[in-house]
């Protein structure tokens, strides 16, 4: 399992103080799921964003699922445009 770093919604991991996280989940209040693939700004992307975004080192996509059953429905997306959705 990687490391997690938990950040505040609103912040950009591509030029926050996280620029080697690029992968979220999405914790979402009242919606299945949450697709970004920028990451420009989690609350512009998911108005309904709980409180807070999970990254991890992109090229972990292996723990993709295991993130989706772990935290919920939600959305992975990486600046690249490698995206991949769960629901719940």
């Amino acid at each position: 399992m990687p490391n997690l770093t938990l950040l505040q919604a609103g912040d950009n991991p591509l030029t926050g103080a996280f620029p080697q996280f690029q992968l979220a989940n999405v914790q979402t209040l009242g919606f299945t799921s949450c697709s970004f693939s920028s990451v420009p700004d989690l609350t512009t992307s998911c108005p309904n964003l709980q409180s807070i975004g999970i990254y991890h080192n992109a090229e972990n996509l292996d723990v993709n699922q295991n993130m989706c059953d772990t935290f919920g429905a939600g959305s992975f997306g990486v600046a690249t445009g490698y995206t991949k959705t769960c629901s719940s």
